[in-house]
């Protein structure tokens, strides 16, 4: 699944929805109504978020990292999924490392924005 900036139009929005929105990994939230120049301002500027290094950085995760994936959104830590997985803590250290690239992430709760911006996790 591709990691696109978002930019959200709408005409039932309010600062908490926006709030919410943002959060939740929108680049910018317009509410109606708005004039054409301020749409043409925000796509491009969503579109200049997108550079060749980040198109580099949207690879797909294999099957084992999106599990892997998945237990760290549980809160679980590399030596509870080494057991789980039945594999070694330096195993599953890799995969986490790989996720994180994959990803353009650096820690965990931009892992986890990430991952709620993907629609992995509520």
């Amino acid at each position: 699944m591709p990691s696109l900036p978002v930019l959200i139009l709408t005409g039932y929005g309010d600062i908490p929805i926006a709030v919410r929105a943002v959060k939740a990994g929108a680049y910018n939230f317009i509410e109606k109504p708005f004039s054409r120049e301020t749409l043409v301002s925000a796509v491009k500027s969503v579109l200049g978020q997108i550079t060749p290094s980040k198109a580099l950085k949207r690879k797909s995760l294999t099957q084992t990292e999106m599990t892997i994936l998945r237990l760290i959104l549980q809160g679980r830590g590399n030596r509870e999924i080494a057991h789980l997985r039945s594999r070694s803590e330096r195993t599953i250290e890799w995969h986490r490392y790989n996720i994180m690239r994959k990803l353009g992430v650096n820690n965990v709760v931009d892992l986890v924005k990430k991952a709620i911006a993907m629609g992995l996790k509520d």
